[in-house]
């Protein structure tokens, strides 16, 4: 009896664990407050299906159909390499995979705004990134560390 109620207490918190919820976030309401609170750009909202344009390497994860939610904003300045991206994919086994091709986007452009813009090159590098669930968001601002802060805070 003894040992059937150990082998229960060890495993209620695995069960518990496993009923944790995902948490939400509402992405509109979350770029609105970046757009508005770190970015004092132009910026121009990039639709779906021009994703491809702008993130080549994320080609197989849109065709692919992978994403639940976009949301992307970009500089209407090209000069300017703020940005704001909120993905939200469909299943979390994807994350991995997009999140590696965000990164090698991301080394992309360093190497590209080297050359002619090194502090937006820094900027890049030192962009917020926050990753959470199914949710990958990236914002390119002066205060990644304040971008970061109200990413945490809008999940619930």
């Amino acid at each position: 009896m003894k040992k059937h109620l150990l082998i229960l207490l060890l495993l209620t918190p695995l069960i518990l664990w496993g009923c944790q919820s995902e948490k939400t976030l509402d992405s509109d309401a979350l770029a609105k407050k970046l757009l508005e609170e770190i970015i004092h750009e132009e910026m121009l909202e990039i639709k779906a299906e021009r994703l491809g344009n702008f993130y080549p390497g994320l080609s197989s994860a849109l065709s692919g159909n992978l994403f639940a939610t976009t949301k992307v904003y970009l500089c209407a300045e090209a000069v300017l390499a703020d940005e704001v991206a909120i993905f939200q994919l469909k299943e979390a086994r994807s994350v991995a995979q997009v999140k590696s091709a965000l990164n090698a986007h991301y080394q992309e452009r360093v190497g590209i705004y080297s050359d002619y813009a090194p502090l937006e090159a820094d900027r890049i590098k030192k962009r917020a990134f926050v990753e959470q669930d199914r949710w990958l968001i990236a914002v390119i601002c002066d205060d990644p560390a304040r971008a970061t802060e109200i990413i945490k805070a809008a999940f619930k």
